[in-house]
């Protein structure tokens, strides 16, 4: 009988932004997937443990929500240095992006990174406005 192959898939995310929406992504994929998350920030060790992670993983997740996450001494969020760093390492990614609306205040930085994501990623880039979507 042969071995169902899991593939390893990196969530870049801000964690515990949402955590029914993370608790959602667990459940969806865990079963068929060896999953790792990034760390709750931690300046220190974030960005070294995400490079490692995408340096591993088969496929990346990216998901950016209403926030743009911790920044690093930069003034840059980690959550963006992650997709920079995955981008140049050409990782096959699926970006889920929180869509705006009028009740929306989001942040220039984030507003900027998800029109990146979008111009980068053209239809791996998906806009959802709930979590059951």
């Amino acid at each position: 009988m042969p071995v169902k192959q899991r593939f390893h898939v990196h969530v870049c995310i801000v964690r515990n932004e949402h955590p029914e929406f993370e608790n959602a992504l667990q459940l969806a994929l865990s079963d068929e997937y060896f999953l790792t998350w990034d760390l709750i920030a931690h300046p220190s060790q974030f960005m070294d443990y995400s490079k490692q992670q995408i340096d591993r993983c088969d496929y990346l997740l990216f998901v950016l929500g209403t926030g743009y996450g911790h920044l690093s001494p930069s003034g840059v969020s980690n959550l963006h240095l992650s997709y920079i760093y995955a981008n140049t390492k050409r990782k096959p990614m699926l970006a889920l992006i929180k869509s705006q609306n009028a009740t929306s205040d989001y942040s220039r930085q984030r507003l900027d990174l998800a029109s990146m994501i979008q111009k980068d990623l053209l239809d791996n880039a998906i806009f959802y406005e709930r979590t059951q979507e």
